[in-house]
């Protein structure tokens, strides 16, 4: 073990922590909790975040839920054929809702930095 783990250990069990804190975090986390630090926040913090995560790894309902979809004819009944287009507002959802979290969050540490 190294001594900055045992250092961090002694910390811990002197506040009664345990030792949660070698599992990290997850990004998971740190979304929920902005999303309820800033309720306020109309576009919200993790439905953007959930829908640019789906983007990201190829989620089918991600493309087929956040893009304009046009449904194309086919001989087969049984078939659909959807074209899905990008779009601007598709990109600009998550990027003003980040934009959005960023104000919040400077708003937050000004009135914080202030009251020092």
């Amino acid at each position: 073990m190294s001594e900055r783990w045992k250092i961090l250990d002694d910390v811990s069990d002197q506040r009664n922590l345990g030792s949660e804190y070698r599992k990290g975090y997850s990004s998971t986390e740190v979304v929920l909790a902005a999303e309820e630090a800033f309720p306020e926040l109309k576009l919200g913090v993790l439905f953007p975040w959930q829908l640019c995560s789906g983007f990201a790894h190829g989620r089918p309902w991600a493309f087929q839920g956040g893009t304009p979809r046009e449904e194309m004819d086919d001989e087969d009944p049984d078939m659909v054929i959807l074209k899905l287009t990008p779009s601007l507002s598709t990109t600009l959802y998550p990027t003003t809702a980040a934009v959005e979290l960023a104000q919040a969050f400077l708003r937050l540490y000004e009135s914080l930095a202030e009251a020092v």
